[in-house]
């Protein structure tokens, strides 16, 4: 199933730039040391893929999310105005690709703040969607 959010901070959805989220977290025991990975894909720029460590002591959900917080802030860092980007987010957590979408309520506590944050970033881009994928998808393309 796929969402479109158009936030109302961007012109006309055909007139947005396309770009690519992929994004993949998880921890070494549940909880246990965060880890993450994702791919940036911006039309006419060289993609970006970065590995990231998350601290010693992070459940698979929470390094998700904080996977997907590191990316949001890393592509906003780098388009002029992300009112013009339409961006599309894939992931291989359905819990909280549902979560983004409004289909799921957020209901533990250590993943409150970091859903709210993520809208708060998704608010910022002309439009936004975010697409589940299945697990060997992430394990092909970041090796984890």
């Amino acid at each position: 199933m796929k969402t479109t959010r158009t936030t109302g901070a961007g012109s006309a959805s055909a007139e947005l730039i396309p770009v690519r989220l992929e994004f993949d977290g998880g921890s070494r025991g549940n909880p246990g040391p965060g880890y993450g990975s994702y791919r940036l894909t911006i039309n006419g720029q060289p993609q970006v893929v970065r590995r990231v460590e998350l601290g010693p002591h992070v459940t698979n959900n929470e390094a998700e999310y904080d996977t997907l917080l590191r990316a949001l802030e890393e592509l906003l860092r780098r388009v002029r105005d992300p009112r013009r980007i339409r961006l599309a987010i894939i992931g291989d957590s359905e819990l909280l690709i549902k979560q983004l979408r409004g289909e799921y309520r957020v209901r533990a506590p250590g993943l409150q703040p970091r859903a709210a944050r993520a809208r708060e970033l998704l608010e910022r881009f002309g439009a936004w969607e975010a697409h589940w994928r299945a697990r060997q998808g992430s394990v092909d393309l970041f090796g984890h």
